[in-house]
């Protein structure tokens, strides 16, 4: 049987305050992965906020 190797450990922590500053707390220096991450999020969020129009 094959071992899967899951990270659930997130690539960094994007926050956005009530005035539109944005802060992004880096955890890991793979760059493309945190590019990712953040793309899925931000499409995520636009997704949401669209929903409650």
């Amino acid at each position: 049987m094959a071992s899967v190797n899951v990270d659930f450990e997130q690539a960094g922590e994007l926050k956005i305050g009530q005035v539109g500053i944005a802060n992004l707390r880096v955890r890991t220096l793979d760059v493309p992965r945190l590019v990712r991450e953040m793309r899925e999020r931000v499409t995520r969020a636009r997704s949401c906020s669209d929903a409650r129009r």
